[in-house]
């Protein structure tokens, strides 16, 4: 297996839309998206999470998940435009570290 991969699609030296394996154990991973404001509903975000499927798949891993927040619709889309099915609802907690100094 590999670990810490994923793709990313550039607007000259700007990283635009990005896709990373975040999570990995055994043969499952979890993916993570993000694309600037400025560059959404272009289709990129499929393209980076699509690259980073086909290399987790290719890399062995056979299950690859995804999270969002339930207001976050552009994710949902893009999940179900690749094939991702939705299997559960949960809440979450958010945690943050801040170092100031």
């Amino acid at each position: 297996m590999t670990c810490g991969f994923g793709f990313a699609l550039f607007d000259g030296s700007e990283p635009v839309s990005w896709c990373l394996a975040d999570c990995a154990v055994d043969a499952r991973c979890e993916i993570g998206i993000h694309t600037h404001p400025d560059y959404r509903r272009r289709g990129l975000a499929t393209i980076v999470v699509a690259a980073t499927i086909a290399h987790a798949l290719a890399a062995g891993y056979d299950e690859v998940g995804w999270h969002c927040s339930e207001d976050n619709q552009g994710s949902q889309g893009v999940a179900e435009q690749v094939g991702f099915t939705l299997t559960h609802r949960f809440h979450a907690l958010g945690w943050r570290l801040s170092v100031t100094g």
